[in-house]
C-alpha cells in the first residue's frame, strides 16, 4: 500500500495542489517558501486527527472572504446558511493505492475507506477536511455582542480581526469521508480514529539538534532515543541480530543493580540507626528502613553517547570533535533505525517517511551519497515497503534523482503548483520516441554532472562557452552600476540567477524544460559565420550559421525547412526584438554594431573595446586568434587586469541582461 497523490485546498499557500508520489522515493525540489514543508504539515495534521485548524495554517486570501462573511453576519446582511456556502474551507484528499496487497493480507484501518464495489480498482479515496464547526451561529452570536462593544472606539475591521484570530479555533472542525473513486458524490462519514490509525508517519524535520553547543549540553544525546527504545521493547520484536546484545546488556545491569541496591541499603540503614539517639522513631512509631532503587536503565540511557577513537583504539576523543555534516548523518541513521524498529510493532499501517533537508552540514559528495543509498538502506533494515519522501535545496542531491521521482514545486501569484517531471512534454516536433527519450536522458545526465541549480533559481542564463560563464556575473554588475535595470527591486545582480554553460549545440535541447519549469531564461550565443563548405569565415563570405540553436530558433519563426535557413534571415531575425523572445526564452547573438559583425563572444568584446585593445576605429573586422590567448586567459584579463576593467559590454548582451531582468 502507498499514496498515490494527495490534493491540498486552502492550506497556507497552497491554494489548490495535486501532488503525485512514487511508491519508493520522491523528491521535493524548488526554492524556499514554495510550500515543500506545509505538505510534510499537512501530512503531519492528517496522521494525528489533529481536529482543530490553526490560524497560521488557514491562506491570507481565504480569511479576507472570511473577515468579510463575518462582517456581514453582524450587520444583517447575511444569514447563517449564506455564511456556510461563502466561506471556503480547508480539505486533503489522499488516494491510496492497494493494488500490491495479497488476498490473504489485511488491509488494516484502510478497509474502512474502501466503499466501492468494483474489484476491478484497488485505489481508496480519503477526504479529510476542515468543516465550519456546526454551532458556528451560536458562537458568532457571542462575538456579536464583543463586536458591539468594541467597534465604539476602534476600526470595525480590526475588531473582527482580532475577533476571528482569537476564535478561530473553534470556527473549524475536523470531519473525516470516505469517497467513492468511481463516484466522488457518493461519500461515507467515517470516525477520526480511523484515520488516526491509518497511517506511520515519522518526520526527520531540519531542525535536528546535534549537541554542538554549551546550550545543548543537557539535551538528550543521540544515542539516548535509540537506547530507550531498546529497553522499553520486547526482545522477541528486537533485530534477531541485536537480540544477543541486549539480552546480555539487560543480565549485566539486573545482576549490577541488585548488588548496588544491597549494598547501599545496607550503609543507609546504618545511618538510619544513628538517628534512634535523636528519639525517632518511638516506640509508638512504625520503624525505619532505608531501601534504595537506583535507576541504572536511565542513568545509562543518558550517559551514552557517541565517540571517536584512533586507529589503535588507545585514544579517544568526544563527539562533539567530529563534522557536524557526519553528526547529522549518524543522527538521521538512528532516527531510522527507531522508525524500522517502530514499524516491525505494527504491520497493519502505511509508512511514511518525511526527511527534510537531509543536506544540512554535509559536503556535496556526501549529500549524493546519501540520498542515492537511502532506498538501499531502507530495503535492506525492514521488509515494510517504506515510502519516502524528501524536501532539499541541494543541487547535489536533486540532480542525483531520476526525473521520475522529482516533484517541482513553484510559487505563483495566489498558488503554488507542483509539477510532476514525468509530465513533462517535448517538442512535438520530435515525433520519435526513441529522440524523446535521448532527449530527457542527455537533461537528466547534463543536470547531474554540471550540478546546476534550474531546481532552485529565479532565473537561468544559458552561455556558449567558459569565457562567457566567467564574464556573464561581471556584467550583470556593470549593467546595474550603470543604472540599466531602472532601479527595479530587486534587479538581476541581487536576484538568485544560474549560469549554464551548454554551447550553441545542444542549448535547443533546454527549452521545452526550461519553459515546463516556468524560468525566465536568457540564451546567450554565437552567431558562428560559416561559407559554403561549412568553414569558419567573416559575415561576407557566409551564407549560413554553424550554431544549431540559432538554425532551429529561426526555423520556427519563419517556418522554413532545415538547410535552407540564411544568414540574411537570421540577422534580419536579431533586428526585430519579438522574434526572438518565445515564452519565457529570449535568444541573443550578435549583430552589426560599430560597422562590424563579430562571430564570437571574445570578437563582440574587442569590436566594442577598440581603445583597450589598440584596434583601429576603421577597421570593419578584427578577429580573435585563441592561439595566442585561450579564451579562459582572455575572460581572466578582463576580471583582474586592471588595463582592462573598465570594458564595455557588446550590446546583444546588454540587451538581453535587462530583458532577464526586468522578468517577473
Amino acid at each position: 500500500m502507498h499514496i498515490e497523490k494527495i490534493e491540498i485546498r486552502n492550506f497556507r499557500l497552497l491554494k489548490n495542489s495535486k501532488i503525485s508520489l512514487t511508491s519508493t522515493k520522491t523528491l521535493f525540489v524548488g526554492r524556499n517558501n514554495t510550500g515543500k514543508t506545509s505538505v510534510m504539515n499537512a501530512f503531519s495534521l492528517i496522521a494525528n486527527g489533529t481536529k482543530r485548524l490553526r490560524f497560521e495554517d488557514y491562506p491570507l486570501s481565504c480569511r479576507v472572504v472570511l473577515y468579510k462573511q463575518v462582517e456581514r453576519y453582524f450587520l444583517g446582511e447575511t444569514n447563517i446558511k449564506d455564511l456556510y456556502q461563502n466561506i471556503d474551507i480547508t480539505s486533503f484528499i489522499i488516494d491510496v493505492d492497494y493494488g500490491n496487497v495479497e488476498e490473504d493480507e489485511s488491509l488494516g484501518r484502510l478497509s474502512n475507506f474502501i466503499i466501492d464495489l468494483d474489484e476491478n480498482i484497488s485505489l481508496a479515496k480519503i477526504k479529510c477536511s476542515y468543516e465550519i464547526s456546526t454551532n458556528l451561529e451560536v458562537i458568532l452570536e457571542e462575538l456579536k455582542g464583543q463586536y458591539e462593544e468594541l467597534i465604539v472606539n476602534t476600526d470595525c475591521f480590526l475588531v473582527i480581526q482580532q475577533l476571528v484570530k482569537e476564535n478561530f479555533h473553534l470556527f473549524f472542525e475536523l470531519k473525516v469521508y470516505a469517497l467513492n473513486p468511481t463516484d466522488l458524490n457518493d461519500t461515507q462519514l467515517r470516525n477520526i480514529e480511523d484515520v488516526k490509525g491509518l497511517f506511520a508517519l515519522r518526520i526527520i524535520s531540519a531542525e535536528r539538534n546535534l549537541g554542538e553547543t554549551q546550550e545543548n549540553e543537557h539535551q538528550e544525546n543521540p544515542l539516548a532515543s535509540v537506547l530507550s527504545s531498546l529497553f522499553n521493547t520486547e526482545l522477541s520484536k528486537a533485530k534477531m541480530e541485536i537480540q544477543p546484545a541486549i539480552r546480555g546488556l539487560k543480565k549485566v545491569i539486573s545482576t549490577t543493580k541488585y548488588d548496588l541496591q544491597d549494598n547501599i541499603s545496607n550503609h543507609m540503614n546504618d545511618i538510619v540507626e544513628s538517628m534512634l539517639q535523636f528519639g525517632y522513631p518511638s516506640g509508638e512509631d512504625l520503624k525505619l528502613k532505608a531501601n534504595t532503587d537506583l535507576d541504572i536503565e536511565n542513568s545509562i540511557i543518558s550517559g551514552t553517547e557517541l565517540t571517536y577513537v584512533s586507529h589503535d583504539n588507545l585514544e579517544a576523543l568526544p563527539g562533539t570533535h567530529n563534522g557536524l555534516g557526519y553528526k547529522n548523518l549518524i543522527k538521521i541513521s538512528l532516527i531510522l533505525q527507531d522508525y524500522i524498529r517502530s514499524l516491525n510493532n505494527d504491520e497493519t499501517r502505511i509508512p511514511i517517511l518525511f526527511i527534510e533537508e537531509p543536506e544540512a552540514h554535509m559536503h556535496p559528495q556526501l549529500q549524493t551519497t546519501f540520498i542515492s543509498y537511502l532506498e538501499n538502506f531502507l530495503k535492506d533494515n525492514t521488509s515494510h515497503s517504506i515510502q519516502t519522501i524528501v524536501t532539499t535545496h541541494s543541487s547535489h542531491i536533486a540532480n542525483a534523482v531520476p526525473f521520475e521521482q522529482v516533484r517541482y514545486f513553484r510559487k505563483h501569484l495566489n498558488n503554488i503548483k507542483c509539477k510532476n517531471l514525468v509530465d513533462f512534454k517535448q517538442d512535438e516536433a520530435i515525433s520519435n520516441e526513441d529522440k524523446r527519450r535521448e532527449n530527457i536522458d542527455f537533461l537528466q545526465k547534463y543536470i547531474n554532472l554540471s550540478h546546476c541549480d534550474l531546481y532552485f533559481c529565479d532565473k537561468a542564463i544559458l552561455v556558449e562557452g567558459a569565457s562567457e560563464r566567467l564574464l556573464i556575473a561581471d556584467m550583470i554588475n556593470k549593467c546595474y552600476q550603470k543604472g540599466l535595470f531602472n532601479q527595479q527591486r530587486p534587479s538581476l545582480q541581487s536576484q538568485y540567477y544560474t549560469i549554464i554553460e551548454v554551447g550553441g549545440t545542444y542549448a535547443f535541447r533546454f527549452f521545452d524544460f526550461l519553459n515546463f519549469l516556468e524560468i525566465p531564461t536568457l540564451v546567450i550565443t554565437d552567431i558562428d559565420y560559416v561559407n559554403s563548405e561549412g568553414k569558419a569565415c567573416r559575415k561576407e563570405e557566409s551564407v549560413r550559421s554553424s550554431n544549431g540553436t540559432i538554425n532551429r530558433w529561426c526555423r520556427s519563426v519563419y517556418e522554413i525547412p532545415e538547410n535552407k535557413v540564411s544568414i540574411e534571415k537570421i540577422l534580419e531575425m536579431a533586428e526585430t526584438k519579438e522574434l526572438l523572445i518565445d515564452n519565457k526564452i529570449k535568444l541573443t547573438y550578435q549583430g552589426k554594431e560599430n560597422n562590424m559583425f563579430p562571430r564570437s563572444f571574445e570578437e563582440a568584446i574587442l569590436n566594442v573595446n577598440r581603445n583597450i585593445y589598440d584596434i583601429n576605429d576603421e577597421e570593419a573586422s578584427h578577429e580573435y586568434d585563441p592561439s595566442k590567448l585561450s579564451k579562459t586567459d582572455f575572460a581572466i584579463r578582463m576580471l583582474v587586469d586592471e588595463n582592462y576593467r573598465n570594458y564595455n559590454i557588446p550590446s546583444y548582451i546588454e540587451t538581453g541582461l535587462v530583458w532577464l531582468s526586468s522578468q517577473k
